[in-house]
């Protein structure tokens, strides 16, 4: 066997058809620093390096495995550690990768098959076992990384295996790939992706056969249709079920599709997508989704119950938005990616490195967990990948800075500093950017920068250009005073305000600051050079709220809220004005969607194996609203429970903290037992109209859970509780 000794990347045989405009450095041409450094070091020494690969692979040694999708773990952690190991040179992580690729490819099948799933539940949507087309993709995209980074001829073996059983299995029936994956066939389709890239390895065009048999398979009548539908309808959230994964983990796939045959129309189709994703489906801190859904314009709540952020959705934006700087050379998605990267991504990172949140709201606490889930597995992806777009270069071969972080780059023997220094000069933020040729050949060169939007004024984010004449040593350097920006919230956050300091959206924290009002003076910012952290003291009208970067805060348990309320003139709501509201019940249970984010699939629940007397749901707004109409949409009906025991109450609070009034039971909602099911649909919806309009700071929806089958508990369920403006507020 050969492998490659340095860290050299392995060349692929076939050319793609669309020349990139940009192209990506490799790893160990790139020294990472500063504070986002910090984070990418932890990546490494605290999640990748001290990674136990045994609970990763025992779902291959002994089928079937203990989760449904147990089989993608193992192929994100090769991808995540080949990145690392290409950027680091660790002699460890080099073994450890070398290590987990021979016992991985030890469970190939002789057909091929690197799933795990018995037999008799295998490339179907069988109960528990849907998702063994995903778990294939992720370990030919590990498995191709790390072929790519050490040259195994063990790993691309394997690839060749699962590649040709994918062939047999779907190449001239398409169709049957929607029989294999969930979301409207979305989770299975997204193989493309390591598809094409398996036939640029190879050559082999059965490999670019099954490519084409895959996107006929989303273009499909009972497919996704994810290009046709953009292209009739617009919209991220009117794709199939809009599952935000495994739709922008296909426009992955469709880019590198795109880039390989030559289709310039595919890439327009994406680039229309992501501009829908940035401009009304995108949080100020670089996520998007919640509930793991796209969702209509203008739904974007804040709170934990919301699940907002979903970490892989983070990942997978930021290799989509990596795609489309490749394919289009647009600084805007360099700026998504620094977005994301310096707030949602790092926000989900504990600073320790080692564990993650699946959901990042930006109000309430951090839920990091050390364990085995989908989210975990993929927010190391995405920082292991950070590094190769610290800087890159151009159609022409120029160097550009692309990321607003110290770092230092090799490029044609040359050795190139960016260092981003954060300092007070005479009370006033100031942040300095200084270029230097460190060593190398003095010189003429086409050398670039990225400006980001928080320098510029006009929002935008262009690329310009430093002086062509260099000498070793030579050091250029320029500043800009920096301050606290606010920014006015919208739609659910209207009336709250949100603040930023350069590239880092800031969050109060300790305590529920949400509730004070802060005015737009903000005191000198503290910046201790070492560690790189930032604080701020905002004012307030009682006094002063502490602000830190939001993807620092939380990391000890404490309380954050990203959107605060302002001293702004207080302005009528009009529509649902529980829509984003704080949202609770009686108890919690084992579905923890949200009843505030205009998602009726999004439902909660009380179960929790226990009996109570009583249930309720309620949503309590930051301040009083006028309402004259409350909607309660049922949830879902189990063989246990998940509805009232005849109507439940409708009741209202005035004041903050003041007592509940019962206005009356829900009109409409059906006789119903303890025991029998009911004739409720999911999301069907009841409305209780009041007699005259009123104000309130609450609503709230109470009753007798029902047991169903199992009188040993009961529980109710509840999908959105609304309340909306009088008509004439929303005629103005």
């Amino acid at each position: 066997m050969s492998y490659l000794s340095r860290r050299q990347h392995f060349t692929d045989p076939i050319k793609p058809r669309l020349s990139d405009r940009i192209n990506l450095l490799t790893p160990q041409d790139i020294q990472v620093s500063g504070w986002l450094g910090s984070r990418i070091a932890s990546n490494g020494q605290g999640r990748l390096a001290p990674m136990d690969t045994t609970p990763l692979l025992a779902g291959f040694k002994q089928r079937p495995g203990s989760h449904p999708w147990i089989g993608e773990h193992v192929g994100k952690y090769l991808d995540a550690l080949a990145l690392e190991w290409a950027r680091t040179g660790n002699p460890a992580i080099r073994t450890k990768l070398d290590q987990t690729v021979a016992e991985l490819v030890a469970c190939v099948e002789p057909d091929g098959y690197l799933g795990t799933y018995t037999p008799d539940k295998r490339f179907g949507l069988f109960n528990g076992a849907d998702w063994d087309v995903w778990s294939h993709k992720y370990c030919l995209i590990g498995l191709l990384q790390a072929h790519r980074w050490t040259g195994n001829p063990l790993a691309l073996d394997a690839c060749r295996k699962v590649g040709d059983l994918l062939y047999a299995k779907f190449a001239t029936q398409p169709q049957k790939l929607l029989d294999a994956g969930t979301h409207v066939g979305m989770a299975a389709t997204s193989v493309l992706e390591p598809v094409v890239l398996l036939y640029r390895r190879t050559g082999e065009q059965r490999y670019l056969m099954l490519a084409h048999a895959i996107v006929a398979a989303i273009e499909s009548e009972r497919g996704p249709r994810i290009l046709s539908t953009l292209r009739t309808h617009g919209g991220v959230e009117k794709v199939a079920n809009g599952k935000a994964y495994e739709m922008l983990s296909n426009m992955v796939g469709l880019c590198e599709y795109a880039r390989t045959i030559g289709d310039t129309d595919i890439v327009r189709t994406i680039e229309e997508a992501a501009a829908d994703v940035i401009a009304n489906h995108t949080y100020i801190t670089g996520s998007m989704s919640h509930g793991e859904h796209f969702h209509p314009h203008g739904q974007l709540p804040n709170g934990t119950n919301a699940n907002v952020g979903e970490t892989c959705v983070t990942t997978t934006w930021i290799q989509l938005c990596t795609q489309l700087l490749r394919l289009t050379g647009k600084p805007t998605y360099a700026a998504q990616v620094e977005k994301a990267a310096f707030n949602h991504l790092a926000a989900a990172q504990h600073p320790d490195g080692r564990t993650w949140c699946y959901y990042t709201s930006l109000d309430g606490t951090k839920p990091y967990t050390p364990g085995i889930n989908c989210c975990v597995s993929s927010g190391p992806r995405a920082m292991a990948l950070l590094p190769e777009l610290f800087a890159v270069t151009d159609a022409k071969g120029g160097l550009v800075f692309t990321l607003p972080e110290s770092c230092s780059i090799t490029h044609r023997g040359n050795v190139w500093v960016q260092e981003v220094e954060w300092v007070n000069n005479h009370g006033a933020a100031e942040v300095r950017f200084r270029w230097t040729l460190k060593s190398g050949t003095s010189g003429k060169y086409s050398i670039g920068w990225r400006k980001p939007t928080w320098i510029t004024s006009n929002g935008t984010s262009p690329i310009a250009q430093l002086p062509s004449t260099w000498k070793v040593g030579q050091s250029r350097t320029f500043a800009w005073s920096i301050g606290v920006r606010r920014l006015e919230g919208k739609d659910s956050n209207k009336t709250l305000a949100a603040f930023t300091f350069g590239p880092w959206v800031l969050s109060a924290v300790a305590g529920k600051a949400s509730t004070d009002k802060p005015s737009t003076l903000v005191l000198t910012p503290k910046m201790p050079q070492q560690t790189g952290q930032r604080t701020f003291t905002l004012k307030t009208s009682k006094g002063s709220v502490p602000l830190q970067p939001f993807a620092d805060c939380g990391s000890s348990g404490e309380d954050y809220s990203v959107w605060l309320r302002t001293n702004a003139p207080k302005q009528r709501r009009v529509g649902n004005v529980l829509l984003g509201g704080t949202e609770s019940r009686s108890r919690p249970g084992n579905i923890n969607g949200s009843i505030v984010d205009g998602e009726p699939k999004s439902i909660v629940v009380t179960h929790s194996n226990t009996s109570e007397f009583g249930d309720w749901y309620a949503v309590n707004t930051a301040e009083q609203v006028d309402i004259d109409k409350i909607v309660f949409t049922h949830g879902h009906c189990f063989f246990d429970g998940g509805w009232f025991v005849g109507a439940p109450m409708v009741e209202v609070q005035e004041a903050p903290g003041g007592p509940w009034k019962a206005l009356g039971r829900l009109p409409g909602y059906p006789q119903t037992s303890a025991d029998q099911q009911p004739p409720l649909t999911d999301g069907q919806e009841f409305t209780f109209r009041l007699q005259a309009p009123r104000s309130i700071v609450g609503v709230r929806v109470s009753g007798t859970p029902a047991h169903g089958s199992n009188p040993k508990q009961n529980f109710s369920s509840c999908a959105e509780l609304s309340a909306y403006a009088p008509d004439r507020l929303q005629k103005k």
